[in-house]
Parts: structure tokens; C-alpha cells; sequence
């Protein structure tokens, strides 16, 4: 009730009754407002509470939503861990192989560069080997020559070159 109304019933009751019962009729109507507005009070509280629990309840099924995001991100994460020391792993045994490949390939152009020598001084060995035979051929076919020749010839002849 209003203080107006509430002065109204005061009005009326102070023909009816004395004093003292019309101190606890007013004491009794103020309690009586007072319950209402109590009432009112814990409705919108309640209201206000209901509110707040359907928010948690949003804000929870929301917190549930992300951690399950958040876990497969990090299963996705280590994955992807997993997938790229597996292939660091790969490209540092495919550099040991490539280290080791590049190794032998030096040793093979070594090795081929020592036998083009090789080559090249048994070249030059049998030029000169050739020169040599040759040489020898050019004086036995004199030889063969001078003793083609008949015995007094060659007594008086003389070997020519």
C-alpha cells in the first residue's frame, strides 16, 4: 500500500477503534506491506537468479564447446608434431645419404681422373713404344734389304739408310 492509502485507513479506523488498537493495526498493515513488497523483492530476485542461471548454464555449454575444440586442436597439434619430426627425421636421413652419395662420387671422379692419367702416360708409353717399333721395323727392312742382296754386293756395299 501506498503511505496515501495507508493514511486513509487510518482515518477510518480512528473512528472505530482506540488508540493503542489503532497503534497495532498500523503496526500490523506496515508488516503486511512490507511482506508484499518482500514478496515482489524475492520474485524479481528469483528472476534475476533464474537469469543468471540460464546464463551459466549458456556460458558452461559454451566453456564445454571450446575445451572440445581446444583438445582436438591439440590432438591436431601433436599430429602435426608427430608428422613433421617424422619428416625431419626423413630429409636428415636423406642428407646422410646425399652426404654419403656425394662422398663416393668424389672418390669415383678421383678415381677417374687418376685412370685418365693412367691412360695418358700409357699413351705416351706406347707412342713412343710405336715410335720405337717402327724405328726397329725401318732398320730390319734395311737389314732384310742388305742381306737380300748377293754376297759380293754386300761385301762391297755398304749399309744405307
Amino acid at each position: 500500500m501506498e503511505p496515501q492509502d495507508l493514511a486513509k485507513s487510518e482515518a477510518e479506523l480512528a473512528g472505530f477503534v482506540d488508540r493503542g488498537t489503532q497503534l497495532i493495526l498500523q503496526e500490523a498493515i506496515k508488516k503486511v506491506v512490507e511482506s508484499f513488497q518482500q514478496t515482489d523483492a524475492l520474485e524479481d530476485i528469483l528472476k534475476y537468479l533464474e537469469e543468471v542461471r540460464t546464463q551459466l548454464q549458456t556460458q558452461d555449454s559454451r566453456i564445454k564447446d571450446l575445451e572440445q575444440v581446444l583438445k582436438q586442436s591439440n590432438e591436431r597439434g601433436l599430429a602435426i608434431e608427430t608428422s613433421m619430426r617424422s619428416l625431419l627425421q626423413r630429409i636428415q636421413t636423406m642428407e646422410l645419404q646425399i652426404a654419403e652419395n656425394s662422398k663416393q662420387l668424389a672418390e669415383t671422379s678421383h678415381q677417374l681422373i687418376e685412370t685418365r692419367q693412367q691412360i695418358a702416360e700409357t699413351s705416351k708409353h706406347l707412342d713412343l713404344t710405336v715410335q720405337c717399333v717402327a724405328g726397329m721395323a725401318e732398320n730390319l727392312n734395311i737389314l732384310v734389304d742388305f742381306f737380300d742382296q748377293p754376297p759380293m754386293k754386300r761385301l762391297f756395299g755398304k749399309l744405307e739408310r
